[in-house]
């Protein structure tokens, strides 16, 4: 259940994306056609629903899978946003409060799951208990209604008109009600049945008992409910004059009731946004084509972007090692090294035990300095097709610590990992792969190990961030040493 929680988690995450995005849609666009707001919640319902998604290089979803599927056997858990900010702010927290203890019989992130797993099935049995108690209070409070036409029928308990039922639905309205508001209702009710609103009314209270616990999931629902009847009145109205429209708004107006809890059952005529869509009814003009066009293509912006997960990270390349010096005894600072890549025509990269330099027909430049610098690997972590420059070097004079640096020759960045006192880090190859391990300052016990990756513009380890770390990015070699 845990495994499933952590599923049902992570798509919630995706989908607010998709849900900001909508919302930001409706912002910019007040007078596109409601139908085509109904459709963009319907792009929402699919995100939530599909356990899958396409990938696309132009999605904006931070993360596929912000919280990994193997966070609770993880001995360093942490969570992967996509958001450089968020990880490194919430993973120290988790690697030191949730790392699972040698002699515990079992961890602590199963527990804090296992418990928010439970708490999950309560909430969305409570929601389902309270949508069922609804309809039967309805069945109940309409048992004694008698039949008007053909699917609708009259109540004297009935204070509001609605629509209630699923295969066959039926009208409700109250017995007090005269022509021509009876009229009005009955062509509200009916445009609903025939867009099928109240399949997917339910359908979207059904998807917000699973993510109940997703403040964006309540939000998108009101949003939702209110989208459905304003696109019901526009299809009603659509061929009335300003006379009929003025009454379709005087019948709303004197229907309206007020709306006290989470409507689960019924497609009420005037219970949801009763002020909005009257003034909606009477500004109402047939939108232009390019209003048309413009929701279109906002629709289909939101489905390539935020309808798609990212790519994973692709290893970009093997590395390749020039030197590592890191376990060697003898010292080597009389040496100096020069190689040149194909990648960089007319650039002989030097090594000096304590400076790596550029030299070309310009002239040297110093690109990092250390004391020393231990090793260098060629390896393209951007993705760029052009190798970088990954190092392990110490730094200080008295107090000396370990750190990574990558530099990224083509775009003239450095990149580092580094906690000074706190911990070391060096750079090794395996199995054609470039890693890092993390070493607590001092003791030299190691404390997690993963392989390098660049992503988001920080430098990452997988399966698991350096809890910890302190990463920056450095655009002047001067600020090492």
């Amino acid at each position: 259940m845990e495994v499933i929680f952590l599923k049902v988690l992570n798509m919630s995450i995706t989908a607010g994306w998709l849900i900001l995005g909508v919302i930001l849609v409706r912002l910019l666009l007040p007078h596109m056609p409601k139908w085509i707001s109904c459709a963009l919640w319907g792009m929402v319902a699919i995100r939530l629903l599909c356990p899958f998604s396409l990938q696309s290089p132009l999605s904006l979803i931070p993360s596929s899978e912000p919280i990994p599927a193997d966070i609770i056997a993880s001995q360093t858990p942490s969570i992967h946003t996509g958001i450089t900010a968020i990880n490194t702010s919430v993973n120290p927290i988790l690697s030191d409060s949730f790392a699972p203890e040698p002699t515990a019989s079992m961890r602590p992130l199963h527990i804090v799951a296992a418990a928010a797993a439970v708490i999950w099935i309560i909430g969305m049995s409570a929601l389902l208990l309270y949508a069922l108690c609804s309809y039967l209070h309805l069945k109940k409070t309409v048992a004694a209604s008698i039949p008007l036409q053909d699917g609708v029928m009259v109540c004297d308990e009935v204070k509001s008109p609605f629509l209630l039922g699923m295969g066959k639905p039926v009208i409700y309205v109250p017995s007090t009600m005269t022509e021509p508001t009876l009229t009005y209702v009955i062509a509200h009710e009916t445009a609903h049945i025939r867009r099928h609103d109240h399949w997917w009314k339910s359908l979207g209270y059904l998807l917000l008992t699973l993510y109940w616990f997703h403040p964006l999931c309540w939000l998108a629902y009101g949003l939702f409910c209110r989208d459905i009847e304003k696109a019901c009145d526009e299809k009603v109205i659509r061929n009335m004059d300003r006379d009929d429209m003025a009454a379709y708004s005087q019948a709303l107006l004197e229907s309206s009731v007020p709306r006290k809890r989470v409507a689960a059952c019924p497609l009420a005529f005037g219970e949801i946004g009763v002020k909005q869509r009257v003034r909606g009814i009477l500004q109402y003009q047939k939108p232009p084509l390019r209003r048309i066009v413009a929701a279109g293509l906002a629709a289909v912006l939101l489905a390539v972007c935020l309808m798609t997960d990212p790519f994973p990270h692709k290893r970009h390349s093997v590395p390749a090692k020039w030197f590592d010096e890191q376990d060697k005894d003898e010292m080597f600072w009389k040496e100096s090294k020069e190689i040149t890549l194909d990648e960089f025509p007319g650039v002989v990269f030097r090594w000096r035990y304590d400076t790596m330099e550029a030299v070309t027909n310009e002239g040297v430049t110093t690109l990092y300095t250390g004391m020393p610098i231990w090793s260098v690997y060629f390896y393209d972590l951007t993705g760029d097709g052009k190798p970088e420059l990954c190092s392990t070097l110490s730094i200080g004079s008295g107090i000396i610590d370990d750190r990574i640096i990558v530099h990224d020759y083509a775009k003239g960045f450095n990149y580092q990992l580094s906690d000074r006192m706190a911990y070391d880090y060096r750079l090794y190859l395996q199995n054609d792969r470039l890693y890092v391990e993390k070493r607590s300052y001092g003791d030299n016990a190691l404390v997690a190990s993963g392989e390098l990756i660049f992503e988001n513009n920080t430098l990452h380890t997988i399966p698991n961030i350096i809890s910890g770390s302190d990463i920056r990015r450095y655009d002047a070699p001067e600020q090492f040493g």
